[in-house]
């Protein structure tokens, strides 16, 4: 096998080992990077001596990729006025949404960094966010839902109901209804039309929860009914505790938190709605402090409770899974991965649920954060301080090439760089790094090769042979700069942004 076989076959056990570390990248063949054969479709010839240098080298490493494709993205620009004090955010596939208080709803596309859409939506972000299919729901803490369109910006439609607080989504139909109301109404709503189908009553509410065609609903006064939306009937009212402050649903099974009318301790249970068996999560240990939420994802289940430290937990054996420090007050999960963060120093942690190892640390030491909003394969995290001026910041979960080159910087390089450009990104990269600059000399004019350029120059030139969206995610991701020009110099400046 002849030099560039071998390292083909060495860029397609890269791929191999990325998919086994996380990352979630699609088969590949021996197309997925380009051999030096190809360097004269996009460097001048004058440059084919540089090409042979490289043949020695090694192309792009495992640590580059990834250090790339899971960098923060942070998206800066998001202007509030200065009378806004609060804001809510969303997150699905690469929109990013967010609603200030009283004011405007903003839609913005997270690879482009730009606002899509700017619309004046004055519900309360006390209320709740939630992108559903393509459409953005909000509302519910001034008794009035809207629903938009997420692709143009259109509102489609608005669900009220007098003294609604909070609002539930399954499937077609949406649930609202008001916490800690005597009267204890909860409308059902079908979403994509707008009809109302029926009225529960359960009074006193403290939590409902959806699933498929299926309602759990919970009260202070320690009642739990399960309902069906379909028929708008109630199929059980479950056995009868001191009082419930959480409850949760999935197709098979149910979680409760309240307080035991005999022990006076507070416990989640976990309970087949087909066979009626349960299980205490922690058995007689289990015990928590007043239970403040509870979030099914797939096979495990999370829940915080006051003064408690967040947990994971397996739902069908009750086995606990992670057991995060009491600093953590934001917990969610995603996929393989549990989020959490604390919005006091500023600190999100990535965990690998299976492994349980913790991946990544994300800590600013300036601003502090206290929205977290995850949603596939991306957590976005944002500041807590009031300002008129927001930064969003986008952690990846795992490095994305999906969509196309032309839209995805990601998969641009791992499918159509060459080894000269990926050794340049390994270059950038290994400075980058070690904290150092990579420099490069910006070339006069591209065309015309001068007799014994500088490796800055030649740095510079291969630069110029990335499309600009690349050369975009490049310079945000890696220390790439240009030689200070004499007046720069003369401020005592040594390297520059490239803009």
């Amino acid at each position: 096998m002849n030099k560039k076989s071998l390292r083909a076959a060495g860029l397609l056990s890269l791929c191999a080992v990325g998919a086994v570390m996380g990352m979630q990248m699609e088969s590949v063949d021996k197309s997925i990077m380009k051999l030096s054969s190809d360097v004269e479709k996009v460097l001048p010839q004058d440059l084919q001596k540089y090409v042979a240098s490289l043949e020695e080298q090694i192309v792009l490493s495992h640590d580059a990729i990834t250090f790339l494709g899971l960098h923060p993205l942070v998206i800066s620009g998001l202007e509030g006025d200065d009378n806004q004090r609060d804001f809510i955010v969303a997150l699905k596939d690469d929109k990013l949404v967010i609603k200030f208080d009283y004011s405007e709803m903003q839609i913005w596309d997270v690879r482009t960094r730009k606002c899509m859409y700017s619309i004046n939506s004055p519900s309360s972000s006390r209320g709740q966010l939630v992108v559903h299919n393509d459409t953005v729901v909000c509302g519910g803490a001034n008794s009035t839902v809207e629903i938009w369109d997420m692709k143009t910006g259109e509102r489609l439609r608005e669900f009220t109901m007098q003294k609604v607080s909070n609002f539930e989504i399954s499937s077609d139909k949406i649930a609202l209804w008001a916490k800690g109301e005597a009267s204890g109404l909860i409308k059902i709503f079908d979403i994509r039309t707008g009809q109302s189908l029926y009225d529960f009553d359960h009074k006193n509410l403290s939590s409902i929860a959806l699933s498929g065609d299926k309602l759990i609903s919970g009260s202070y006064d320690g009642s739990i009914k399960l309902w069906d939306m379909h028929t708008g009937k109630l199929i059980d009212e479950l056995e009868r505790t001191e009082q419930v402050l959480a409850v949760a649903i999935t197709h098979d099974k149910l979680a409760i938190g309240s307080l035991d009318a005999i022990t006076r301790l507070w416990s989640v249970k976990i309970g087949d709605i087909k066979t009626g068996e349960s299980i205490t999560l922690g058995g007689d240990n289990g015990h928590f402090g007043s239970i403040e939420s509870i979030t099914i994802k797939g096979d495990k289940i999370l829940t915080k409770a006051c003064g408690d430290p967040i947990r994971i937990w397996n739902i069908y054996t009750g086995e606990l899974v992670l057991e995060f420090c009491s600093g953590f007050n934001l917990g969610e999960i995603s996929k393989d991965y549990a989020i959490m963060s604390d919005v006091l120093s500023g600190a999100t942690e990535i965990w690998d649920i299976h492994t349980r190892k913790l991946l990544r640390t994300s800590a600013e030491s300036t601003n502090t954060y206290r929205h977290l909003a995850v949603q596939g394969d991306k957590v976005v995290i944002m500041p807590r301080v009031y300002r008129p001026t927001y930064i969003a910041k986008i952690l990846p979960l795992v490095v994305d090439i999906k969509g196309t080159s032309e839209e995805n910087p990601c998969r641009w390089i791992v499918k159509m760089a060459d080894n000269v450009q990926l050794s340049f990104i390994q270059c950038a990269y290994e400075a980058t790094s070690a904290g150092k600059d990579f420099i490069i000399d910006l070339p006069e004019k591209l065309g015309i090769i001068k007799k014994n350029e500088t490796q800055e120059q030649v740095n510079g030139r291969i630069y110029f042979t990335f499309p600009e969206h690349v050369r975009a995610y490049l310079r945000n991701r890696l220390n790439i700069r240009r030689p200070a020009n004499w007046s720069e110099k003369f401020s005592s400046v040594s390297n520059c942004l490239i803009q």
